[in-house]
């Protein structure tokens, strides 16, 4: 651990005698401070990762500073200075922009602090760990499911902001999958667009255009996320359709989107268990900041070094499995998930 707040050494000079004498205070450490900025509280998911780590952190005997930045980089950056200066000893970041990001690792390298990358790889940078759940993976559901409700027909892809690595890797995966039916005439992806800073409002904008170029023609909106994902189910509404009629995914498994999945105004969505991921992000932290080494699953080159993974499983959701995955393992709620159904339509619980 960095010893902070370290007592200054006090030096005098005796001048007339040309002697110069030094005190010397014994240094003393500090418990354990953890940084962790999160790129926004947009998502609900964001509010879990935040509580999850706060909780194993403050079990461990940390302390943690915490801040999401708004999806803005700069306000981000000038958070990654304040706490730098604030003797943090190791920092852990979801990045707003992941090539901005390369930078702050430097920064924080340069302080001698340990960086971890949380949910959202940092490419050609020194990152000390990367915390995620697979994005490769989530990539590859969002395409298999897609393929499954709708092998044939037109297809709109809302991605997720461009300057987000976590975007790029989600497209490798999911053109593995599809990519031979695009080649077969299959499918078709009419429409490929990022939503900037994975604004559900940028993302009902591409929907709509869609859907008025194309007349409604369109069997699916691949969406990279639960926030994108209610904006194309807006544009959706709005045309009197539903997930029968346009199959849509995303990922994170916000309640406002299980809710979706159920009432059958959208097709699936990527539980991700938020609190286990900041929990085992902060069981990394601090198990850095005490000198030892946390425990890794592989490694990801980021085009510059090996870096190694720590991670928590994906759970694909549909209407088909929504209780048995996510409501009787007690991540969420009958009451929260079926809010908007009768009760007399409520499933039975064992």
């Amino acid at each position: 651990m960095r010893i902070k707040r370290a007592v200054s050494i006090l030096l005098f000079s005796l001048l007339l005698m040309g002697i110069c004498a030094s005190v010397a205070v014994a240094e003393s450490e500090d418990k354990v401070v953890l940084g962790f900025i999160l790129p926004t509280m947009q998502e609900e998911r964001w509010a879990l990762d935040r509580d999850g780590f706060i909780k194993e952190a403050e079990s461990l005997g940390a302390e943690v500073l915490f801040q999401a930045s708004n999806n803005d980089e700069r306000l981000q950056a000038t958070q990654v200075e304040n706490m730098l200066t604030q003797g943090i000893d190791v920092l852990v970041l979801g990045a707003v922009n992941s090539s901005a990001a390369a930078a702050f690792v430097e920064k924080t390298h340069n302080e001698d602090v340990p960086f971890i990358a949380y949910t959202r790889p940092i490419l050609n940078a020194d990152v000390d760990y990367f915390v995620w759940h697979d994005l490769y993976d989530v990539g590859r559901l969002i395409a298999e499911y897609s393929y499954k409700a709708a092998p044939k027909g037109n297809w709109v892809l809302i991605e997720g902001d461009p300057g987000d690595d976590a975007t790029a890797f989600m497209r490798e995966a999911f053109f593995k999958v599809v990519q031979p039916h695009v080649d077969s005439g299959d499918i078709k992806i009419v429409v490929d667009q990022h939503a900037l800073k994975w604004s559900p409002e940028n993302a009902l904008k591409i929907a709509e255009n869609s859907l008025t170029k194309y007349s409604n023609d369109i069997q699916a909106m691949c969406c990279w996320n639960d926030g994108t994902c209610r904006g194309a189910v807006r544009a959706l509404q709005e045309q009197g359709m539903d997930a029968s009629d346009c199959y849509t995914t995303g990922q994170d498994g916000d309640i406002a989107n299980l809710q979706y999945i159920v009432e059958g105004k959208a097709g699936m969505t990527v539980f991700k268990p938020c609190p286990p991921l900041g929990a085992a992000a902060a069981r990394a932290a601090y198990a850095i900041a005490t000198g030892k080494k946390p425990k890794t699953r592989g490694t990801l080159f980021n085009g510059k070094v090996d870096v190694p993974l720590i991670s928590v499983e994906n759970i694909p959701v549909d209407k088909n499995n929504i209780v048995e995955a996510l409501i009787k393992p007690g991540y969420v709620s009958l009451e929260q998930v079926y809010a908007n159904i009768p009760k007399n339509k409520w499933p039975k619980i064992n």
